[in-house]
């Protein structure tokens, strides 16, 4: 196995590797040694839906928003936001909990909109983490039934 012991060497195998194993081990290692110059090809990973499962999961953009959520970085926002948009409901929750991490008030109204979207399901555990830690009180109303949900979390 390839060792990663430099950022060059992280960002080279997620550029160039077909090996996912390898590259899931490169974002991680990014995000946790919170590599800034590597939030551009972090938010490429993000959009890229090329990684999916059989059952319909992307490991690679999973990692990704942690990743980015390590990184902090507002610029990877709008990527975080848009990856909001896809039927993995773990990467939904990775990209809601990295933009909880990032810290920047201005997706409050976004988070408003996606708890008020239609949909059957949602990383709800996460969301109302997300909007109670952005102090967004005037969806009280809306994530009060979820409050006698079985969840230890909520």
């Amino acid at each position: 196995m390839t060792s990663i012991n430099s950022s060059r060497t992280a960002l080279d195998i997620v550029k160039k590797s077909d090996d996912v194993a390898l590259k899931y081990h490169a974002i991680w290692w990014l995000g946790k040694n919170k590599v800034q110059e590597a939030q551009r090809i972090l938010c490429e990973v993000l959009n890229d839906d090329h990684d999916r499962t059989e059952l319909g999961g992307y490991p690679l953009r999973r990692q990704a928003a942690r990743s980015l959520g390590m990184l902090a970085n507002p610029q990877a926002v709008q990527s975080l936001i848009n990856s909001l948009n896809t039927s993995d409901l773990r990467l939904q929750e990775a990209s809601i909990l990295a933009l909880r991490s990032i810290n920047d008030s201005r997706v409050a109204p976004t988070l408003i909109e996606y708890l008020k979207a239609p949909s059957s399901s949602k990383p709800m555990e996460a969301l109302i983490e997300a909007l109670a830690a952005f102090e967004i009180w005037e969806v009280e109303k809306l994530i009060r039934p979820y409050l006698n949900d079985n969840s230890k979390r909520i």
